[in-house]
Parts: C-alpha cells; sequence; structure tokens
C-alpha cells in the first residue's frame, strides 16, 4: 500500500509506508528528535465497548460564514450534518469530505486547493461550486489542509532556494499555521523539525503523523499530537505514546477514541513483529492503548460503527479485497473480492466505496464504485482525467493532463472544469 505525499511543488512522491500494547508510568516524559513524548495516565485495559452511539467520521460542519466554533473529527461526512439552528434562521452550511481525501477540503459550498502559478510562487484559491466565484484564500502554499473548530489547519514550506537553476521549496523549513475559511485572521507559525500528514482537529488539540522517510532520527510514521492554544498559537509536537517505536500508517478519530493501524518505520529498522501489525485504538492522550483486530493492516475507514478496509488476501497474494467489520473487530466480511492492483485509492461517500481496480491483464487502474453491502458494483470512466482519491460533497475529484482541477458527478457523468492548474507546467 502507498500514500501520496508532496515533497515539494514539482515532485510528488509515493512513498511506502503499513501495536502491541504497552503500558505507561504516570506522567511518563521522553524526548526523541524534538519531540516531547507525553502520557499521563497508566494504560487502561479495558475491553472494546459496542455501546457508543453511532457516529459517522467528519471533519467538522461549517456556518454560512464558514467560521463556526465546533468540535470535530478527522474525516469526511456521509449524509447531510449541520451544526444547529441560526439565530437568524439562515441556513446552515455542511462540509462533506471523504475520509480518506488528501489534496481538497470542502467547507460549505467553497472547495480549497493548491495552486501553483510560478517556479517558485505558490497560492491557495477557494471556488464556490454554486456560484463559481474563485478567489485566493492565502497567499502562501497551503499542504495538508484539515478543518477544525472553525480554522483551517495546513503545513507550509519556507522560502525557495535555487538548485541547477531550478526553484524549489525550502524542504527543512516546515512549518503549521492556521486561517480563517474566509482568509482572514492568518495565525503565527510553528516551526517544525519534520514534515507531517494524515492531520485531523480533535479536542484541542492537532494530530498528525510524522512524514519524514530519509530523516537521520528514524521517527517517521510517529503519531504525534499538538496543543492549539487559546492565544491562537500551536504548541510543540508531542509523541502520542511513551514508547516511541510505536508507528502508524493511518489513523484517525472515532467516538473519543483515536483508531491507527501499526505500521513499521519507512527505513523497516524497528522490525516490527508479523503479530504485532494490524488496528489499534487508545484514548485521545495515548492511554488505554489496545488491539481491534490483526486483519487491518494500512489504509481504513470508518461509517456509522463499521471499520472499511482494503487488504490482500494473503501474503502472497498479488491482489487485494475490500472487507469491513464492526467497531468492535466481529463480524468481519468480504464486500468485494476481486481487486487487482495492490496499491489503490479507496475512499467513501453516501454509503458507496470508492476504489480503483485493474483488469487481470494489469491495465492502469481504473475507478470503481460499490455499496458497502456488496451490491451495486459500477465502473466509473474517468477518460484521460486523473483520479487521487479525493471525493466531496456530490463530486469526484479529478484532475486534467494539464492538471486543471475538475469536478465529476458521482455516477460518472458530467466532467467539469472548475480551477487552474496545481502545478506550473515546465514546457
Amino acid at each position: 500500500m502507498k500514500k501520496l505525499k508532496f515533497l515539494s511543488i514539482f515532485i510528488i512522491a509515493a512513498m511506502l509506508a503499513g501495536c502491541a500494547a504497552q503500558t505507561a508510568d504516570n506522567s511518563a516524559t521522553a524526548t526523541l528528535s524534538g519531540t516531547q513524548a507525553v502520557q499521563t495516565g497508566a494504560a487502561s485495559d479495558a475491553s472494546t465497548s459496542t455501546s457508543e452511539a453511532q457516529n459517522t467520521q467528519t471533519q467538522g460542519q461549517a456556518s454560512s460564514d464558514a467560521t463556526a466554533a465546533i468540535k470535530t473529527s478527522p474525516a469526511g461526512v456521509s449524509g447531510t450534518q449541520t451544526s444547529g439552528d441560526d439565530s437568524e434562521g439562515e441556513n446552515i452550511s455542511k462540509l462533506e469530505n471523504g475520509p480518506l481525501n488528501r489534496t481538497v477540503v470542502q467547507i460549505g459550498d467553497w472547495v480549497y486547493f493548491l495552486h501553483v502559478y510560478a517556479m517558485d510562487i505558490a497560492e491557495t484559491l477557494r471556488i464556490n461550486l454554486t456560484t463559481d466565484r474563485m478567489e485566493t484564500v492565502n497567499d502562501d502554499n497551503m499542504y495538508n489542509m484539515t478543518y477544525g473548530d472553525g480554522w483551517i489547519y495546513y503545513v507550509h514550506y519556507g522560502s525557495a532556494y535555487k538548485n541547477d537553476d531550478v526553484n524549489i521549496l525550502d524542504l527543512d523549513d516546515i512549518r503549521i499555521s492556521r486561517i480563517r475559511p474566509d482568509g482572514t485572521e492568518k495565525g503565527a507559525d510553528t516551526k517544525l523539525s519534520y514534515d507531517i500528514d494524515n492531520n485531523f482537529v480533535y479536542d484541542d488539540y492537532l494530530y498528525a503523523l510524522v512524514f519524514a522517510p530519509f530523516s537521520q532520527e528514524d521517527n517517521d510514521n510517529m503519531p504525534i499530537r499538538m496543543k492549539l492554544n487559546e492565544d491562537g498559537s500551536i504548541g510543540e509536537p508531542e509523541a502520542l505514546f511513551e514508547d516511541t517505536d510505536i508507528r502508524a500508517y493511518t489513523m484517525t478519530q472515532y467516538n473519543g477514541w483515536i483508531y491507527f493501524t501499526r505500521s513499521n518505520n519507512y527505513s523497516g529498522s524497528l522490525n516490527i513483529a508479523e503479530e504485532d501489525y494490524g488496528l489499534y485504538r487508545c484514548k485521545p492522550d495515548g492511554t488505554g492503548l489496545e488491539k481491534v483486530s490483526g486483519q487491518v493492516k494500512y489504509t481504513f475507514f470508518i461509517a456509522d460503527d463499521w471499520i472499511y478496509y482494503c487488504e490482500r488476501d494473503d501474503a502472497e497474494s498479488e491482489e487485494n479485497a475490500l472487507y469491513k467489520m464492526r467497531i468492535d473487530g466481529s463480524d468481519n466480511t468480504l464486500i468485494y473480492g476481486d481487486i487487482h492492483n495492490q496499491n489503490i485509492y479507496l475512499n467513501y461517500m453516501g454509503g458507496w466505496i470508492y476504489f480503483e481496480n485493474a483488469d487481470e491483464q494489469g491495465d492502469l487502474p481504473e475507478l470503481h464504485r460499490i455499496r458497502t453491502d456488496g451490491t451495486g458494483l459500477q465502473k466509473i470512466d474517468t477518460g484521460d482525467y486523473l483520479f487521487t482519491g479525493d471525493i466531496i460533497g456530490n463530486y469526484i475529484i479529478l484532475y486534467s493532463k494539464n492538471d486543471e482541477l475538475c469536478v465529476m458527478e458521482m455516477d460518472g457523468s458530467d466532467i467539469e472544469t472548475i480551477g487552474p492548474s496545481r502545478y506550473y507546467i515546465i514546457e
């Protein structure tokens, strides 16, 4: 399995990434490569509860002015959700993003995306899906955007430098900041010693995974969190676990628990035992760590108390299959078992799972969708357009040959170009 990560304006690199329960001493503190590890309580031995109320993964809900202060979870909304009644009777906007989105964010009627329009200049734009109005939100590059508490949190890179007469971003100058969805109240920067991805906001913290596959510290895939302070600043990164050998491939929040699939670091130097891979959950402070299933090892999402994931039929297989299981790890069920490519994009919206599949001859993967009960399999013809795994509200996000932002109806009809090229095209 692979996950995409933009390493610079011009380079898109797909990097390979895939917990044994540990207890923590009270108020344990450790330091690794500038990251403080914090756990304030002993790990709980409580068994997995199935009495939690139904809840879909959600990245947040926006008011009509897109600045409502609310608590959110990391990923997409299935169905319509609102942030509450408006005292003036105005319509409350909804936010719908696929749980595994990576490159765009929808807030209300607005879609936010990065636009690189010169060799060393980038800006972040938004376009209104109702009026087609497009405007600049930030004159800076905003990568790994996530929405929470009325703010967009994002990673951006420092001043560019010249290498072999090509200006590229300075990947040694990585910062995280926040901004209101309308482009106002741009926050102060917090400098990071490494890149991050898989960001989400929950309970006054920003959670993320370290993305540093070539770092000397070897801290790639480490789960971290940063305090969102009342003064608008973002605190220093803290390792989520005292045991800093615990690494994750995918991480999310659901019903007050942090769920993640345990992984190795990029170099593989941690030598994680095969039996320690799998899906785990813990409390937001890293305590109460427990294993949910050994079958979920890489990418997954959660919707309506079901965990959906893609996994090989067996270790020797060249094929993948789609599965689901209940939130407590029971009732593991095959949804679809005829996926011929090992590395696929996977996402979800409105009761449908979207994924890529190649034919048996190994041609380029094509976009498909299937209902969560395994019915309604449909191939969606994207033509010459590229699907990068992102889904919003009523649209599938595509990019044209010239990297222009496009939207497609969920059933595969009506492709429309809505934005300029993401990247500066070198002739």
